[in-house]
């Protein structure tokens, strides 16, 4: 484990002390993977990642992984990457996410069928949850909400921003995701993690275009 004064050019941004807070982390993906890397870049020791999927050679561009990782499983490439990069371990289930609870769950799946299922069978009313994250990406755009799912007045708007996939307006191929995007939305993430252990406001909903350096958000509050 690396000592904490690694991190002295962070200290006045990052207090080492809340790093030690459970994270669950729901996609190791474009945005997962990314997150992921970010957060243990930060500090944060304690990372939990769900995610099934294997490497395919289309996800090198857009996500966290090399060539030379290509058939492992995402879990396995990210706890190995993590290892070399920050010497922290991240505990990683190659399945799908279960609802192991956490202070702070970030979603970070491609699907609204998955996200939706995730959000009413393992989410919405648990106590254990301060902060859940969602966080969604097409070709350019983003789109990230943040709110304590006991927070009437958030899971409401949430819910209504929950519709399945075949609602979705689906993306041609060729325009699914590119790696500024991928990480641009990691560091807002990792930057959303930061405000909520040092107790400092993170809005509700963040829509962003690159194309058109475009960022829009609603009004920060404490979670």
């Amino acid at each position: 484990m690396p000592n904490d004064t690694i991190y002295s050019r962070q200290l006045s941004i990052l207090d080492p002390r809340q790093t030690d807070i459970k994270i669950v982390v729901i996609g190791c993906g474009g945005i997962g993977s990314v997150t992921i890397y970010l957060l243990s870049k930060m500090g944060f020791k304690n990372i939990v990642a769900y995610d099934p999927d294997t490497i395919e050679v289309e996800n090198i561009p857009s996500q966290f992984f090399s060539f030379s990782q290509v058939g492992q499983s995402k879990v396995k490439a990210i706890k190995d990457t993590l290892g070399e990069h920050t010497g922290l371990s991240l505990a990683g289930h190659n399945k799908k996410y279960n609802g192991e609870l956490a202070p702070i769950i970030i979603c970070a799946v491609d699907s609204m069928n998955a996200r939706h299922s995730i959000y009413n069978d393992f989410i919405k009313g648990k106590l254990a949850i301060r902060a859940y994250i969602d966080a969604r990406m097409s070709g350019e755009n983003g789109r990230l909400y943040a709110f304590c799912p006991l927070e009437q007045r958030d899971t409401q708007n949430y819910e209504t921003t929950l519709y399945t996939d075949e609602q979705a307006t689906p993306e041609p191929c060729t325009a699914k995701a590119i790696a500024y995007n991928t990480h641009f939305i990691g560091a807002l993430i990792a930057s959303q993690v930061k405000n909520l252990v040092m107790q400092k406001p993170i809005p509700y909903e963040i829509i962003f275009d690159l194309s058109n350096y475009a960022v829009l958000n609603s009004p920060a509050r404490i979670l």
